[in-house]
């Protein structure tokens, strides 16, 4: 059974994006969970990654800290771990370590693996004083992944996303009936669920960080195989492309029309333009769209509506294949 743990009744302002260390706490460790998804935040964890921990029950938060990041510290030296699992037990009692020579009584913020807890002290004493903060992942190169929780449909609807820079706050799908960003419920095992499902497939999903940072994916198809990971070669926080000038944005304009000229810009195709978040088409059913900007490919859809907060603010052009006139487009 692994050791129990404790922690400070530490507040959870700022949902854990604070820089400030915590002291006045332990560190136990335990088995870990690689090479599955064991751990009570359901996240894939492989084989030999000794390199995560559990969290106290007041942070774990009903999986709140799934997925994010923590830097320990203790006497032998520091390391970085990733949040996989939550001790229940863990305000129940305290454990003796050694501060400044002197045994102390003190709560288990953390319990890490048996491995991680030899880069911060001994294993032999069974517990260490630390001080750890919440810091973002450290693979930059790392892209965010998803997965959807077995048994999910158009009717029943779970999603989990993990391998992200900072943990997740909210997940959101787009309701096409409603026509507005609706919150999926988190669970406790770090799934996000919309227990009368999502009605459509595919769908656009909305996903928030701690750090309010948003990334929108278009066209998901809904999995019933929770085995199934997908990549998504985005990131929270990436960094956008600058606004374009006015003289990029003129020639962009030019050499479009010179290749379109059925061009229009005031337009009933689409509304309402500019904007910031997402524009609808004039359409009884969904059409096939191309998004362009001067010649280059952004992206296309199949749909009644075109997403806008993934892309940056700057002039766009809306093609169709129906052969309906292309539309100028103005992010805001």
């Amino acid at each position: 059974m692994r050791t129990s743990i404790l922690v400070i009744l530490i507040s959870f302002c700022s949902h854990f994006v604070q820089s400030q260390y915590r002291t006045g706490g332990a560190a136990t460790f335990y088995g870990g969970v690689d090479g599955g998804a064991g751990g009570n935040c359901s996240i894939l964890v492989k084989k030999g990654d000794k390199m995560h921990c559990a969290i106290n029950d007041v942070d774990y938060k009903n999986s709140s800290a799934c997925g994010a990041y923590v830097e320990v510290v203790g006497p032998k030296g520091k390391v970085v771990l990733q949040v996989v699992d939550r001790c229940p037990e863990c305000p129940k009692k305290k454990v003796a370590v050694n501060v400044k020579g002197k045994k102390v009584n003190l709560p288990v913020h953390l319990d890490l693996t048996q491995e991680a807890f030899a880069k911060i002290g001994n294993p032999i004493n069974g517990a260490e004083a630390i001080k750890w903060r919440f810091v973002e992942n450290p693979n930059k190169q790392q892209k965010m992944k998803y997965r959807f929780k077995s048994g999910s449909s158009v009717y029943w609807t779970g999603i989990q996303f993990f391998d992200t820079k900072n943990a997740v706050k909210k997940v959101e799908y787009f309701s096409k009936s409603t026509r507005k960003w609706v919150a999926m419920k988190r669970q406790p095992y770090n799934f996000f669920l919309e227990t009368s499902g999502v009605k459509v497939s595919p769908i656009n999903i909305r996903v928030t960080s701690v750090k309010n940072q948003v990334v929108v994916f278009n066209n998901i198809k809904i999995s019933g195989n929770e085995n199934e990971v997908f990549f998504t070669g985005k990131q929270f926080g990436a960094k956008k492309n600058k606004r374009s000038t006015s003289n990029k944005i003129d020639k962009e304009l030019n050499s479009s029309v010179d290749n379109e000229k059925s061009l229009i810009v005031e337009s009933k195709l689409i509304y309402p333009n500019p904007s910031k978040n997402i524009v609808y088409l004039n359409k009884d059913k969904p059409v096939k769209w191309i998004l362009l900007q001067g010649n280059k490919k952004i992206k296309s859809g199949f749909s009644q509506e075109i997403l806008l907060e993934d892309i940056p603010v700057g002039h766009y052009f809306v093609k169709f294949e129906n052969n309906d006139k292309t539309q100028i487009l103005i992010k805001e």
